[in-house]
């Protein structure tokens, strides 16, 4: 069976207790990595490279404060994109934690007494439910970062106001899911439609 290749991200600092939880997951993924710290995991995702790949994110929310509290953490992964799904992984009151899965949009809970196996049941039920429902988000993010880099910062979108857009904006935007972000994924979408459509009516005819 082919191993998925999607970067499954842990922040624990618990991190002797992932061992079991490492190997079940190892078994169906590629790459799994493991963070005590929360700014280690934003490090990580300030590099490009690291950044413009699929990733999937189990965060402790209970990280102890002094280190960054696994609410800062995902504060500061949704400062960076709001594309990359994030699990809750937690033994507080789901209620506790409720104000982060709405604020911050956690994608998902899991309980820190689930098993290995309840773990991986959830995390590629949000890794499936992701695919589905930012497939356009996760397509343009793809198509602009494989660009030549001497594009990225020409403009690429004139807007009727004359504010000019590069594609490393509109990378932003996407990532942000602002208002200019989700209105090119609509625009890029109409276009794509356009296009099969044309095209299904060359082939008819």
């Amino acid at each position: 069976m082919a191993l998925s290749q999607t970067h499954i991200i842990i922040i624990d600092d618990t991190t002797q207790d992932d061992e079991a939880l490492m190997e079940v997951l190892r078994e169906h993924y590629e790459f799994v990595h493991l963070f005590a710290k929360g700014s280690e995991c934003l490090k990580y995702f300030k590099d490009a490279n690291n950044l413009n790949q699929n990733n999937l994110v189990l965060l402790d929310i209970q990280l102890p404060e002094m280190k960054m509290s696994g609410h800062e953490t995902l504060a500061g992964i949704r400062q960076i994109s709001h594309l990359i799904p994030v699990i809750l992984w937690t033994n507080a009151d789901r209620k506790d934690e409720f104000g982060d899965f709405i604020n911050n949009e956690a994608n998902g809970f899991i309980g820190k007494s689930a098993s290995s196996q309840e773990i991986l049941n959830k995390i590629q039920e949000i890794e499936t439910k992701h695919i589905k429902n930012n497939g356009i988000s996760a397509a343009l993010e793809k198509w602009i970062y494989r660009q030549e880099r001497g594009k990225l910062d020409k403009p690429y979108l004139i807007e009727a106001n004359g504010k000019a857009y590069t594609l490393n904006d509109l990378l932003r935007e996407i990532r942000l899911q602002t208002e200019v972000g989700r209105k090119f994924e609509t625009d890029a979408y109409d276009m794509l439609i356009d296009i099969l459509t044309d095209k299904q009516a060359e082939n008819n005819g």
